[in-house]
């Protein structure tokens, strides 16, 4: 290969779910080109002659024609190209020019992350190998074999196996979500929740690991067949030579014999005729541990694929071999039937693989007399392997059609007597259109783990991959539970405790992830900021959770994408200034369309505020069958518009003197419940918590909850712990009040500070005013004139320094307050907020009512009581 390559990985970056970049999971690759004329290369001397070499088969998708294509496109194709060969993935890639004309951005879909990057990189290897290097250094040469052996063993550990990789491939195609457990691993978890199935080649959850065990000891297999009454051959384990010499001779000649406990045909030694050939196989099968002498029954090698109590597939296993022209020696009709484009190295499904040059095939030969230099006369056939397994060469022919039914009936026995859900039979009988009643024949093993290719590669094989998908999701299932997720600036958290609690009154087990960590039907397992692609993870992989409630934050959606590939139903509770000036993120704007990647995602129902003109721009994005809007002003023209039309939406009404909740669809409305007679709401005066139920409203009846379901929720739904630690609590025990709260951001400050408005406070208000360390200035400067002028007393410090000091986080929300015309009097600083509420409650008397402004709600509520006593 050509030396050091002028065209570099600048970025390299992978999304799980739809993100900013794609609305699947993806791969960023930033490349910088030496000169934007590199980008648009296109013959240049010896890459596609490279590149036709390096993707042989298995990689024979990419297509030389892209040779006129530009660079970046052909990266990109090659990319995927790659990736596919190992894992299945979507055919989807996109190519954007960035600054100065020589950088661009790579963005292509992605089964494994892992995998996406070892495709990226090397397809930027291959091709930028050929541009010329900064000093137009010589071009030394490496075989395009090498490094497409290169790349697959970079990429082993993404492997799923031979089979693994078909039925993974089909649950893609029927949009059935998969995931591997770990790098390296073969396991894969297909569906989610309590729909999830397990997998590992052929090996499926369900199964029955005695089962399993029982098929992997073949000795003890063959003994509790032949207890049952199954036909199978004599067989004896030894474990040394003499043992096997007076085995043999008990079975009588011609014996198998092969390893107790491995498969593929390895160390197998079939038609042993006499002891100097028992004493010759002997040595190479010991080597893989215990050994069977089986007794040798005559007649053809047919593998029979058995599911859930039905026959699949039966196929006649060929050995390898070749047939003489009377020219040729053995070794050249090896390698002229190798270069057949029906045979690969490694795997592909529908092909064979080459026939292996081995000790095998060598003591083949000798027992025939012949060697590698021997030339066979005209049509004279040469066995080349004992065994008929595909790895040895062997050549599938499908029979099913032609199996006699006491054949099938004994199979599924077979597989039955073992305790196996899925099971490859291998039998051994002269014809397997005859009964093997009349004509004997023998069941001389059974795979817990059947191959597939030995079908997929039988020209005329039924089917077998989609009857493996359908066993485990029935009835066109695609493994999915019902998935909310939700977004926003403010609220997010509130109200997905609240369409938790709807799902709950539905019965359902809940998982739910929010900036406060993880419940699973109530009960919490973690209790951190799980609002991303983590906190999705737990609870889609838990197998007790029928329905998952998904808070998802911004900062996941922009670093690592959403986490999971699409939701039933989304809302977007508003967007307001938070986070600008991060993460690429200036504006508010710019947000927005991180937020609406959420709303995009939605499948039946998205959920959108009305009363946020931002949230309205999204409405044109939505893909949804459904979109409902929610809005507390009922003069709003654009829901008016909306439900004149039918279309569903939640808002508010008077009636008789209350604020009603108010349910639309097919153009009438109809009175949910009352404003005051949710408790978190407090009677109406908190309205961002009745906004929130509102949106909890909306997004239970998209999910089909039902009225009484979605009431019920929110008629026991109070700000407290129990519910709704740290949002909005009043915390009581204490001659004064105490309310602690989360908002952290301007509108929310401004929000919580017009419902204390409305409180009646006898005595004198506190603020204990925190926010986030990574903002900018100009957010502690607006967070605090949001506050500014409703309380008599302020202690400003943080709840998370993130990357400035306590000091320096407390001097810039004291001068905006003092900015903002509070008494600088009135204004002190903490060290923490430890700190501040000791001196708040120190100081405070009966009447008053001291606001924390917390991130950190459960350390706080622990202090509080630790000063109560």
């Amino acid at each position: 290969m050509p030396g050091k390559a002028s065209v570099r990985i600048l970025d390299l970056a992978a999304y799980s779910g739809p993100s900013i970049h794609a609305d699947r999971p993806a791969m960023k690759l930033d490349i910088e080109f030496a000169t934007a004329a590199d980008t648009r290369a296109a013959d240049i001397d010896g890459l596609f002659e490279f590149l036709a070499n390096a993707l042989a088969l298995p990689l024979s998708s990419f297509e030389v024609r892209l040779a006129n294509a530009d660079l970046p496109h052909l990266i990109g194709n090659l990319a995927l190209t790659l990736h596919g060969a190992v894992l299945p993935t979507a055919n989807w890639f996109a190519v954007t020019q960035l600054e100065g004309g020589n950088i661009v951005r790579i963005v292509h879909s992605h089964a494994d992350p892992l995998l996406g990057a070892i495709a990226g990189r090397t397809a930027v290897a291959w091709v930028g190998a050929f541009l010329p290097g900064p000093q137009g250094g010589a071009r030394a040469t490496v075989s395009p074999e090498r490094a497409r052996a290169r790349f697959f063993a970079d990429a082993a550990p993404c492997h799923l196996g031979a089979n693994g990789k078909l039925i993974v491939a089909e649950a893609m195609r029927r949009g059935i979500p998969w995931r591997r457990v770990i790098a390296g691993d073969m396991t894969v978890r297909l569906g989610q929740g309590v729909r999830q199935k397990w997998l590992c080649e052929t090996l499926i959850g369900g199964q029955s690991k005695l089962g399993n065990d029982i098929a992997t000891k073949k000795h003890l297999a063959n003994r509790l067949l032949s207890i049952a009454g199954l036909p199978v051959p004599r067989q004896v384990a030894v474990s040394d030579l003499g043992s096997a010499i007076e085995a043999a001779k008990s079975i009588g000649y011609p014996v198998v014999l092969k390893p107790a406990a491995t498969d593929r045909g390895v160390g197998v030694h079939v038609g042993v005729r006499d002891e100097p050939a028992l004493r010759q196989a002997f040595s190479d099968t010991h080597r893989h541990g215990l050994v069977l002498v089986e007794q040798h029954i005559a007649g053809a090698d047919y593998r029979i694929l058995v599911l859930d109590g039905r026959v699949l597939a039966a196929t006649r296993r060929m050995q390898a071999s070749v047939a003489g022209d009377g020219t040729q020696t053995i070794r050249q009709l090896i390698e002229q039937e190798n270069r057949s484009p029906r045979r690969v190295d490694g795997y592909v499904a529908h092909l064979l693989q080459r026939i292996p040059v081995d000790d095998d095939l060598l003591n083949q030969l000798r027992n025939q007399e012949l060697s590698l230099d021997s030339v066979p006369e005209m049509g004279t056939v040469v066995r080349l392997h004992g065994a008929a397994n595909l790895a040895m060469g062997g050549v599938p022919i499908d029979v099913t059609k032609e199996m006699h039914p006491d054949n099938r009936s004994m199979f599924i026995r077979a597989a039955r007597v073992l305790g196996l859900e899925m099971a490859g039979v291998d039998f051994l009988t002269r014809d397997i259109s005859r009964s093997f009643r009349e004509i004997g024949g023998g069941i001389c093993e059974v795979n817990a783990i059947p191959g597939l290719r030995v079908h997929v590669a039988a020209p005329g094989s039924p089917d077998v991959v989609s009857p493996i998908v359908d066993h485990l999701f029935p009835n066109g299932g695609d493994g999915r539970i019902p998935i909310v997720a939700i977004t926003g600036t403010n609220g997010k958290t509130t109200t997905s405790r609240m369409v938790a609690a709807m799902l709950e009154e539905a019965d359902h087990c809940v998982g739910l992830a929010t900036t406060d960590g993880v419940t699973i039907g109530r009960a919490e397992v973690a209790s951190f900021d799980l609002a991303g692609a983590p906190g999705a993870a737990m609870v889609l992989h838990d197998p007790a959770v029928t329905a998952a409630v998904l808070e998802t934050a911004r900062g996941g959606l922009i670093r690592s994408g959403m986490g999971f590939d699409r939701c039933d139903v989304a809302a977007v509770l508003n967007v307001a200034d938070d986070h600008l000036g991060f993460d690429g993120v200036r504006t508010r704007i710019e947000m927005a369309t991180v937020k609406s990647i959420v709303a995009k995602s939605a499948r039946c129902a998205v959920v959108l505020n009305a009363d946020d003109p931002l949230c309205v721009a999204m409405g044109n994005l939505a893909r949804a069958k459904t979109l409902w809007w929610f809005s507390q002003d009922p003069t709003n023209e654009l829901l008016l518009t909306h439900v004149s039309r039918g279309r569903p939406a939640i808002t508010l009404a008077d009636r008789n003197g209350d604020q009603m909740v108010v349910a639309w669809s097919d153009g009438v409305a109809r009175n949910l419940m009352k404003v005051a007679d949710i408790p978190c709401t407090f009677g109406g005066r908190a309205q961002f918590n009745v906004a929130n139920a509102m949106a909890a409203i909306a997004i239970g009846l998209a999910m089909e909850l039902g009225d009484a379901a979605v009431t019920r929720a929110l008629f026991t739904f109070a700000a407290d712990k129990t519910r709704s630690s740290g949002r909005c609590n009043f915390v009581e025990g204490w001659p004064f009040r105490i309310l602690v709260d989360y908002a952290h951001n301007p509108a929310g400050v401004e929000a919580l500070c017009r419902f204390v408005s409305t409180e009646p406070v006898s005595g004198r208000k506190w603020l204990i005013l925190t926010s986030f360390g990574n903002r900018l200035d100009s957010h502690f400067h607006q967070v605090a004139a949001a506050a500014a002028g409703l309380f008599d007393r302020y202690i400003c410090t943080s709840n998370g320094p993130r990357n400035r000091s306590v000091a320096e986080i407390a001097g810039l929300l004291s001068q905006g307050l003092a900015n903002s015309g509070v008494d600088p009097i009135a204004i002190s600083q903490a060290s923490s907020e430890e700190d501040a509420l000791e001196r708040a409650i120190a100081e405070a008397r009966k009447g008053d009512l001291i606001v924390i402004l917390s991130a950190n709600a459960r350390s706080l509520m622990r202090k509080l009581e630790q000063l109560r006593r």
